[in-house]
């Protein structure tokens, strides 16, 4: 009886967990693609003719993800007029 009682509760247990890690595997999936996102419109954007036809080319210095979240801050937000304003400035 009480391994009854252990199985089951390690298997609601489990299933709780594999739950909680579907909702993580979704949240990185959405910050992805929406890393993505941006990434094509600013090269879309700002990039120079590419060699390809309708390509951009947009080339940026590869950032140090440690060093980026330790010196500046960022906030984006959606204008009025349906566009993204991004503002970076060093932390203090």
């Amino acid at each position: 009886m009480l391994k009854r009682k252990l199985f089951g509760s390690l298997r609601e247990e489990n299933k709780k967990l594999k739950a909680e890690l579907d909702t993580l595997r979704r949240g990185a999936k959405e910050a992805s693609d929406a890393v993505d996102a941006i990434l094509i419109t600013a090269a879309g954007t700002l990039g120079e003719k590419g060699e390809e036809e309708g390509a951009r080319v947009l080339t940026l210095p590869f950032p140090d993800v440690r060093e980026c979240r330790e010196k500046y801050t960022l906030h984006a937000e959606k204008t009025d007029s349906g566009e993204m304003r991004i503002t970076v400035s060093e932390k203090p």
